[in-house]
């Protein structure tokens, strides 16, 4: 194994790492609780409603509650993303020497896209993680930034992995 792939791997291993770190830091701040599920979450919304014939006094409750549930949902992507997003690149790592036969007369090394395709694969969810700290623009730009970024990057290595595999001998 090439000290390059070692790199990836470790890349990888790191961000995999990050997301459990992180959803075990989560889970055990919330006791473990699961995410709300809409009938059980907005039951006290339903009850005000009908309790008080007021249409407007559930509003505060129900936006409450729904920036939990959002808060949940990004915590749950956070760690997924960071798992899967450390996966490919571990995956992409290994795939290194097949990509560096493509190398030769085409410019731009997959080295290149393999370094851009992890940075872009922690900045997703990094976005991820900052709108579950309830900065949502923020989050969302930087979640969008890494998810186009690494979906270019991995559209760049697939074609390098298409060429490298055309110059293999075919029985």
């Amino acid at each position: 194994m090439t000290a390059w792939t070692q790199r990836m791997v470790l890349a990888g291993l790191v961000l995999i790492l990050l997301g459990f770190v992180f959803a075990l830091v989560h889970s055990l701040s919330y006791g473990h609780q699961a995410r709300l599920v809409a009938h059980d979450a907005y039951r006290p919304v339903f009850e005000e409603i009908a309790a008080t014939g007021d249409e407007t006094s559930w509003q505060e409750t129900e936006a409450e509650i729904t920036a939990v549930s959002v808060a949940q949902r990004r915590a749950a992507d956070t760690h997924g993303h960071a798992v899967n997003m450390g996966i490919l690149v571990i995956l992409i790592g290994l795939l290194t020497p097949l990509f560096e036969r493509a190398r030769s007369g085409d410019g731009g090394a997959p080295r290149g896209a393999g370094i851009a395709f992890a940075l872009f694969a922690g900045l997703y969810p990094v976005g991820l993680f900052l709108q579950y700290l309830r900065l949502t623009t923020a989050g969302e730009i930087v979640a969008a930034i890494g998810a186009v970024g690494a979906i270019a990057c991995l559209a760049w290595l697939f074609l390098k992995l298409r060429k490298a595999v055309d110059g293999l001998d075919t029985p």
